[in-house]
């Protein structure tokens, strides 16, 4: 007999300025660049004024769109497809 298990799944998109000890996230129901673009422009908010920002991303779809919608003081940085992120 199988039974639903009820699991669900969440994508948690944030980032960290060790720097300012300070950090931003969001949990979506699932990854997209809709999501990336929450995440980049909740970023953005927290970046101080006259600073910019450098958000290091691997390749995923989701991250290199077209439709990213890129605020002024954040830079990606893609890492090597085999880089340890």
């Amino acid at each position: 007999m199988r039974k639903d298990q009820g699991y669900r799944s969440a994508c948690i998109f944030g980032g960290v300025c060790r720097e300012r000890d300070t950090g931003v996230a969001l949990v979506l129901l699932q990854a997209s660049t809709d999501g990336m673009n929450r995440l980049f422009a909740e970023l953005s908010s927290q970046v101080p004024p006259r600073t910019h920002a450098l958000v290091l991303i691997d390749n995923a779809g989701w991250h290199i769109s077209d439709e990213v919608i890129m605020p002024a003081n954040l830079t990606l940085v893609a890492c090597r497809p085999t880089a340890p992120i």
